[in-house]
């Protein structure tokens, strides 16, 4: 680990070499000969052979010598205090450990990586200028950029150091016979420990092939042997079924919905029961407002006279008279008023209003064109079309208008008592089925997601940074990114209008569930956010404790954690 210290100031307190010393030597008992300073004054690696495997230095401090070039192949992490703003400071910063010598594709994930752990709220924008100069001047391609440098984690939840548990526990098996730890390879003795003593073998990691021979040709007996080789094959599996995700593992996902009582049936709160008992049509008005009569009236084209001119030639005139007199001549023909009005009526699909209620306000509807607006059967019939759609647009506003009502009644009014939050209706994710349009491509970097690959998250910008935070909680168990407009395959709350497919929805460590909706802080005071708010907040409030819902302003991920400590 190499971490960069903050400068001496007479005026104020800084992090020191000293201090970070003294932290780590008296905070996280590291041994004193495992920490060396390497500053202007402290010259702890002159004559230092970092790659000598007897070398007992694990952690460099430093405050500027990072970036003078000074070689420590072997660094895997970097943890620096100090402000760094400028790409070419952190470009040299981070080459650091960037080296990873001996690096091969690990079956643990977080092995396969560096890390870099700051402070400063600058270093972030500064690593992201990173990527145009990786493509400007290391030869890197804009997509390799991209995949290589990530923003950076929320800066007060970092990334464990320690393997979490669930990922693997090592195995610990006895032998007859053990080998002489010393005749390993040192790469081999990290991935397991021999305890001489007592005969056993501790599995850590994956082991390679040849791996698993080395280790077996220094055993004499051919039982023995075929126990070794049974307990690396056991042991190979158990890391590979680890290192799979939830949905692979055939974890079941299922997250209680927002249901209303039915009698004694529960059922899933959604459309259909915002107007299962009708409505009535007959309490909204059926007269044309002044735009809707000017839209019906409004003939749009022009009318005009083709002639052939003596010298053959077509000769076109548009004649202002000519329009005038034509639009409005039309043959009433077979039409009637009860024609007109069922036609109308036969061409609109309402399944949840009767015929008559329709016929009634269509009814209404002409009758007030023809007694009070000064138009004629004649001119109705010929714009029958247009007003079958003017009055199905109406009649489309006053359903909303009702649905509205409704469903604040079932929610928040009167019936409210009806609503209920129960694992009796869940909505369950199919560990097969997750029809993202696209991918996030730092899925790979995310421990918790619920499938292996994120949908539909872009790889920056304050939504990632609200994924990566919560992939980090501790107390998150897994998550999911739930895809919009995927009414099958993804959560949702029923609105007024339409269905709301909150953000992220996870299921944490002690059995609660937590959906979280980003809202930019622009966005949070809306009226579709305060809507979503009060639906997710009541959906919570109905689940006696077991779910969570919460939409942070902005870029406050506190707010997330917050919401999960019991009260």
């Amino acid at each position: 680990m190499l971490i960069q210290a903050q400068n001496r100031n007479k005026d104020h307190e800084t992090l020191t070499v000293e201090v970070i010393e003294k932290t780590l030597m008296q905070d996280h008992h590291i041994p004193g000969n495992h920490i060396v300073r390497a500053t202007g004054d402290d010259r702890g690696l002159d004559g230092v052979d970092l790659s000598e495997e007897t070398c007992k230095i694990r952690y460099v401090i430093t405050v500027q010598a990072l970036r003078e070039g000074w070689d420590c192949p072997f660094a895997y992490v970097l943890c620096s205090v100090a402000e760094q703003h400028a790409a070419g400071a952190v470009e040299q910063i981070l080459g650091r450990i960037l080296r990873l010598p001996y690096a091969r594709e690990r079956v643990i994930r977080e092995l396969n990586f560096a890390y870099a752990f700051v402070t400063s709220p600058g270093f972030d924008d500064a690593a992201q200028r990173l990527k145009d100069g990786l493509v400007e001047n290391h030869g890197f391609n804009r997509q390799e950029a991209g995949d290589f440098i990530k923003p950076s984690v929320y800066a007060e939840q970092p990334l464990p150091m320690q393997i979490p548990e669930k990922i693997f526990r090592p195995i610990t098996i006895s032998l007859s016979e053990v080998p002489d730890p010393e005749q390993l390879s040192p790469e081999l003795r990290q991935k397991i420990d021999i305890d001489a003593e007592k005969k056993t073998v501790t599995f850590k990691m994956f082991l390679e092939a040849d791996e698993e021979k080395a280790v077996r040709n220094l055993l004499s007996k051919e039982e023995t042997q075929k126990i070794w080789s049974e307990a690396v094959g056991k042991s190979n599996s158990a890391i590979k079924t680890s290192a799979k995700k939830p949905s692979e593992r055939g974890v079941l996902f299922q997250i209680p919905g927002l249901s209303i009582q039915k009698g004694v049936q529960l059922e899933l709160f959604e459309e259909n029961h915002l107007l299962e008992d009708g409505w009535e049509l007959t309490d909204y008005d059926s007269r044309l407002t002044s735009s809707e009569f000017d839209k019906l009236t409004d003939e749009g084209g022009q009318f005009g006279e083709i002639d052939v001119g003596e010298e053959g030639r077509i000769k076109t005139k548009f004649i202002q008279e000519l329009n005038q007199h034509l639009k409005w001549i039309e043959t009433p023909g077979h039409w009637t008023d009860a024609k007109l009005i069922d036609w109308i009526d036969r061409n609109l699909y309402f399944m949840e209003l009767s015929q008559e209620d329709k016929q009634i306000f269509i009814t209404a509807l002409v009758s007030d064109l023809l007694d009070n607006r000064g138009m004629n059967l004649s001119q109705l019939a010929r714009k029958k079309h247009e007003l079958r759609k003017i009055t199905e647009t109406k009649i489309t506003g006053y359903r909303k208008e009702a649905r509205t009502k409704i469903y604040q009644q079932l929610l928040f009014g009167e019936y409210n008592g009806r609503i209920i939050t129960s694992p009796e209706n869940c909505f369950s994710y199919r560990m097969d089925q997750y029809p993202a349009r696209f991918y996030c491509t730092a899925s790979d970097t995310f421990r918790n997601h619920y499938f292996p690959k994120v949908g539909e998250l872009k790889d920056e910008g304050e939504e990632f940074l609200c994924a990566r935070f919560i992939d980090q909680m501790p107390e998150m168990d897994f998550w999911v990114r739930n895809i919009e407009r995927q009414e099958r395959y993804s959560f949702w709350f029923q609105t007024a209008t339409d269905k709301f497919y909150p953000d992220f929805v996870c299921k944490l460590k002690d059995g609660r569930f937590l959906v979280v909706e980003y809202k930019g802080a622009d966005r949070w005071s809306n009226d579709d956010s305060k809507e979503k708010r009060r639906l997710g907040e009541l959906w919570a409030l109905k689940s006696s404790g077991k779910c969570l819902f919460v939409m942070p302003k902005g870029n406050d991920m506190r707010a997330i954690q917050a919401a999960t400590i019991k009260q």
